[in-house]
């Protein structure tokens, strides 16, 4: 993922075992140089495998930490084509995600079966690891770490640059196959399967420029990976058409809670990271995650610029909709979900 994880293995056959696994990691630089230092356990042979699969997530925790905020880290199968055009395969464990890449590396170059790492102008740092692979189906956990020389892959880029972006949904009802996810839809997926998202700058504009500048994120419906490979490598290859999105605005956050300043029984926005308005919906980001409001709940939400008692909010919310005999019994709902939603919070007299 561009940073250098220094591994300490305790004895020389432990050292050559990691090595082998990271054959297509592996970097010589001295220790001084290393973001920082995983040390590999030691045991008995018979969890050897336990072991070194813990190992493999300590050093994409590691390279995690040391990009958090300059880069989206997906969760993520990549691979790239001669030129270099990744394709970020975005699933969560346990739903094929490994599968698809080791097949689609068979054609394809491979980046890595977890994290595809893309800084905000699209260039993709690939995380080379061992692919985990499941030994025993009765025992999903149990993952045998196989570097992707010994598994034959095709070659790491040394330069890649973000291609498309792919959702995997297997075992979903009468699956469609490839279809195109609408722009909100889109984001969620991708928030919902990334490392630190809200650490970036201005992260849901740059993440949806990332996202229009791939052509928009398509999901995989389907049952069995290899009946799409075909359709995924067609995909990667495929000029890329950009759609010009409807009129976004932007409501960036605000990095303390303003609950201070509020008025007695008045309604307030609870802090925010970053928040967009598009084509009537509004997406918050929040901390650890993003919540997409329509309707009645993005109008509270945006008339809530400062905080509003709830007379002051059925006016705000009549003022841009139009009069209506349930006003305020319908801005009580709305209010009632924002604030189970932790969005916004009323302030009351002590």
């Amino acid at each position: 993922m561009g940073v250098t994880i220094e591994i300490a293995a305790a004895d020389e056959d432990t050292r050559s075992r990691l090595a082998r696994q990271w054959s297509r990691a592996a970097v010589a630089a001295p220790s001084d140089e290393a973001a920082d230092t995983v040390h590999a356990p030691s045991g008995p042979a018979e969890l050897e495998n336990a072991r070194d699969y813990a190992l493999t997530t300590q050093v994409t925790l590691a390279a995690l930490r040391a990009t958090a905020g300059g880069r989206y880290n997906l969760h993520a199968g990549g691979l790239a084509d001669a030129d270099g055009r990744v394709l970020a395969v975005v699933a969560p464990s346990g739903t094929g995600k490994t599968t698809a890449t080791r097949l689609l590396a068979g054609r394809l170059g491979y980046v890595s079966d977890e994290t595809v790492s893309i800084t905000p102008d699209g260039v993709v740092h690939p995380h080379a690891k061992p692919l985990s692979l499941v030994t025993d189906p009765e025992h999903p956990g149990r993952k045998e770490q196989r570097s992707p020389d010994e598994l034959g892959l095709g070659p790491t880029p040394g330069a890649a640059r973000l291609g498309r972006f792919v959702v995997l949904r297997r075992g979903v009802p009468d699956p469609r196959g490839l279809v195109r996810l609408e722009p909100m839809e889109a984001l969620l997926n991708l928030i919902e399967q990334s490392s630190s998202v809200s650490q970036a700058a201005d992260p849901l504009v740059t993440l949806l420029s990332l996202v229009q500048s791939a052509g928009g994120v398509w999901a995989l419906e389907y049952d069995e990976i290899g009946e799409h490979l075909d359709e995924l490598e067609a995909l990667l290859a495929r000029d890329i058409v950009t759609d010009p999105l409807p009129s976004l605005l932007h409501h960036p956050g605000t990095p303390q809670d303003p609950a201070a300043s509020a008025r007695a029984d008045t309604l307030r926005r609870l802090a925010w990271v970053d928040a967009i308005e598009l084509d009537e919906e509004v997406l918050v980001l929040q901390a650890t995650r993003a919540v997409r409001l329509d309707h009645l709940m993005a109008t509270t939400w945006l008339e809530l610029t400062s905080p509003r008692t709830l007379d002051e909010l059925v006016a705000a919310v009549q003022g841009r909709h139009g009069e209506h005999p349930d006003a305020r019994e319908l801005v009580e709902k709305a209010v009632d979900l924002l604030v189970d939603e932790e969005l916004v919070a009323w302030r009351t007299l002590a």
